[in-house]
């Protein structure tokens, strides 16, 4: 089961309503780079992630989202593992259809803990761990 306050959800569809809304996360990737990224995930199973890649948490440089780089596709919970599967791809203006074939647009994720507003998991594929913490619809946000 999925903890939430250290005790376990009873209800999987309350567990995945609890997954809905806007999310904020931040790392630094393998390259040195760092990136600012929002999710919003809905629950027709759809989610769109929106990124900003930055030289460091300092950089000048504003997102712009005539230039952004934004993620389409579906995502679920089952258990305590969380996944998601890209299926486009909308970069300067133009959206792309992924190969659906690609093995890579499928991610799987162990649940480290969540708790309704901040929401730790773990790649299965690459040991990588990411925090999120939800924020209000209409909570302003600078990626």
């Amino acid at each position: 089961m999925v903890p939430k306050s250290s005790a376990p959800l009873e209800n999987f569809h309350q567990r995945r309503a609890d997954f809905l809304g806007y999310w904020v996360g931040e790392s630094t990737v393998k390259d040195g780079r760092f990136v600012k990224w929002l999710v919003e995930r809905r629950a027709d199973g759809s989610f769109t992630l929106t990124h900003h890649m930055m030289k460091s948490p300092q950089d000048p440089v504003k997102f712009d989202p005539d230039m952004a780089s934004f993620e389409l596709g579906i995502w679920g919970v089952s258990g305590d593992v969380y996944f998601t599967a890209t299926r486009q791809y909308f970069e300067n203006k133009k959206i792309a259809n992924m190969d659906v074939t690609d093995p890579g647009l499928y991610d799987a994720y162990k649940i480290v803990s969540f708790d309704g507003s901040v929401f730790v998991y773990r790649s299965l594929e690459t040991g990588e761990e990411f925090t999120v913490r939800k924020i209000p619809k209409g909570s302003p946000v600078e990626l």
